[in-house]
């Protein structure tokens, strides 16, 4: 029953975010209450953990469902946003590769591409904010329900991550589409509930392993909700990228034991790994790709070896400079 030092201040911390929940960023309630039912769904699935599962459902499709067509209501998702236009063109690759994968699998069933939407791919990247979210986010659940589809599945969560990605700033030179949920409590507050429940109830489940709640409740992804994006840690860089430029930054400090977080805050693709020469010319195949819009997590044994002193990044979507937010972690 005797909990760390710091897993009790997480527990405490975990405790205050659920009970600020109306506070938060849209996106950010979406994302801390959506890993929160992945992990349920990850761990061993008991009579007891089935009704945490089934009791969120029952709250956060009404809140999801309904915060949408708030905004859409307001005309605040009613504006296409150019930054789709730019993405439009990686967008349409991962589109075709996994249309492709279904095609394989299905031995290239047109209906099922119907049902997928699939068959008319503009609907992804044309039209307003709220219409290109939602056949996002319905192929990535529709991909989910279909078992024969699971090796498809990381290509799909790639690609709605990446799309959702260029949402973060919402604005236009028309309209700003805000993510100001601070008005929408009668969706939020039986959200709450649900997630004090569910923290409450997993509390007392593992009452001899308080260590193992924290995995519950993903609270980093509303801690750097409320940072501004300029905010750095002493362990954390911003790394700016030209256009097929390689580069090593001698700012980072790290040590071959280190793990490594790296935010693509850009619409580029970038590939990283460590080296020899401060100034290579060839990326080579063990090099981890950072692909836009998403956050990777990686020992640095994974991109070179202890004798290589280097770290290196490169630019590799043609034309499209980067932008990372980096993190040296001691362990992840």
């Amino acid at each position: 029953m005797i909990a760390s030092k710091i897993t009790r201040r997480i527990l405490h911390h975990i405790y205050s975010i659920i009970l600020s929940l109306s506070y938060y960023p849209q996106e950010r309630i979406d994302a801390f209450c959506i890993g929160h039912n992945d992990y349920l769904n990850k761990a061993p699935i008991t009579p007891a953990n089935q009704i945490l599962i089934d009791n969120l459902a029952t709250v956060f499709n009404p809140y999801d469902t309904g915060i949408t067509v708030k905004h859409s209501d307001k005309g605040k998702r009613a504006t296409d946003v150019t930054k789709i236009k730019e993405y439009k063109p990686s967008l349409i690759v991962q589109l075709n590769d996994i249309t492709n994968q279904i095609n394989t699998i299905t031995h290239s069933d047109k209906n099922i591409l119907k049902e997928l939407n699939l068959n008319k791919q503009s609907l992804f990247y044309d039209g307003k904010e709220s219409e290109i979210l939602r056949y996002h986010k319905e192929l990535l659940f529709n991909i989910k329900l279909n078992p024969a589809f699971v090796t498809v599945l990381p290509a799909a969560e790639a690609l709605v991550t990446a799309v959702n990605g260029l949402y973060d700033v919402k604005s236009s030179k028309n309209v700003d589409i805000t993510s100001d949920i601070t008005a929408m409590d009668t969706y939020v507050d039986p959200l709450a509930k649900v997630m004090l429940t569910n923290f409450l109830s997993l509390n007392i489940q593992n009452i001899n392993n308080l260590d193992a709640v924290v995995d519950y409740f993903p609270y980093i992804y509303m801690d750097e909700s409320v940072k501004a994006d300029t905010f750095l840690y002493k362990n954390q860089w911003i790394i700016d990228l030209l256009a097929g430029e390689i580069k090593n930054d001698i700012r980072l400090v790290f040590k071959f034991k280190n793990w490594l977080k790296i935010q693509n805050l850009s619409l580029g693709d970038c590939m990283v790994f460590l080296s020899d020469v401060p100034n290579p010319t060839v990326i080579p195949g063990r090099a981890v790709r950072s692909i836009a819009g998403e956050t990777i997590e990686f020992p640095f044994e994974n991109i070179g070896s202890a004798t290589e002193l280097y770290l290196i990044f490169a630019a590799v979507t043609p034309g499209v400079a980067v932008k990372l937010k980096v993190t040296v972690r001691e362990k992840k």
